[in-house]
């Protein structure tokens, strides 16, 4: 799920739904939703991209850092 902070509030925007175990989704499925959110986004808006441990791949990060983020 990716959320939007507005008035110090998050407000899903955007999500994924996936049948699997329990645990961490593979990367690839982080790009997914990044890439879907991306579109999403005004050209030049302030982004800071905020997870836990599970968004720490290379691929993610050099996703995000591509969108300008």
């Amino acid at each position: 799920m990716v959320s939007a902070i507005y008035k110090k509030r998050a407000l899903p925007i955007a999500w994924l739904v996936i049948k699997g175990k329990k645990g961490y989704f593979p990367e690839d499925i982080h790009i997914v939703l990044v890439k879907r959110v991306a579109k999403m986004i005004p050209k030049g808006a302030h982004v800071v991209s905020v997870g836990d441990g599970e968004f720490d791949g290379i691929s993610l990060l050099v996703t995000i850092s591509g969108f300008g983020w």
